[in-house]
């Protein structure tokens, strides 16, 4: 039987040798892993319940049989075995698969009953387009892609019909990287939405929303109307958000 030694730092717990190392468990020395400890067989629902390492605790390694450890505040593992049913002087019983598999069964059947009820209790028809906005009929397009500095894109496409369906779509897109000096800094953004087959929901002088049907959930999209059609250099236009189409 291997001789075990919990009392002296300086040695191996299970081979009781001292040529130990310590150091850092993580991608290097600069970036160790925070210290969190997770008790594995005790019951949580979402978020694995942890205990942090001391602070500036290291890791040994022994260089015998490989063993690596550390410390933790054994206090604070107690409160939180207890809180989750495990009473002083017991261990957490191994859970089996079914119940991890269950767990998460329940959570994913959970999320979509939330959203399905969100969904029911937001439900809203399509609207009617007001005689007033039947200037609005039609397709409206605004395409800006400047290429000269990285990269700025900036496009809008409504096309909306008289049966008050709409298809919508948005691509915004800027790449851009600055050097000032040694340093070097980079702007990425971009959001694109699409709408091939939505209704609007609603039609005012400033605000046209749309709805989206996604199977379980609705998208609702709100624009802008800053400007009426209007023409100019014999062409109509649209002022959306800020852009004219």
């Amino acid at each position: 039987m291997q001789k075990q030694n919990f009392s002296n730092p300086n040695r191996c717990p299970v081979c009781d040798n001292d040529t130990l190392v310590r150091g850092n468990i993580g991608v290097n020395d600069e970036h160790s892993i925070p210290g969190n400890f997770y008790p594995k067989d005790i019951d949580y629902f979402v978020w694995h319940p942890s205990v942090k390492m001391k602070s500036g605790s290291e890791f040994e390694a022994c260089l015998e049989c490989g063993l690596v450890w550390s410390h933790i505040n054994p206090k604070k593992l107690k409160e939180l075995l207890h809180k989750r049913g495990v009473m002083e002087g017991q261990l957490p019983k191994r859970r089996s698969l079914a119940a991890h598999y269950f767990k998460w069964i329940s959570l994913i059947l959970l999320v979509a009953a939330i959203l399905f009820l969100y969904g029911c209790g937001k439900k809203k028809e399509p609207i009617q387009i007001p005689a007033s906005k039947t200037n609005y009929i039609g397709a409206w397009l605004h395409k800006h892609e400047d290429y000269s500095e990285g990269t700025h894109i900036n496009n809008m496409f409504l096309l909306i019909s008289p049966d008050s369906t709409v298809y919508y779509k948005r691509c915004y897109v800027v790449k851009k990287k600055e050097i000032d000096g040694n340093k070097t800094s980079s702007t990425n953004r971009r959001t694109s939405i699409e709408f091939p087959n939505a209704f609007i929901t609603e039609f005012s002088d400033k605000t046209l929303a749309l709805r989206q049907n996604a199977k379980v959930i609705f998208l609702d999209e709100k624009l802008d109307l800053d400007k009426s059609p209007y023409v100019s250099d014999n062409k109509w236009h649209i002022q959306i958000d800020g852009l004219v189409l």
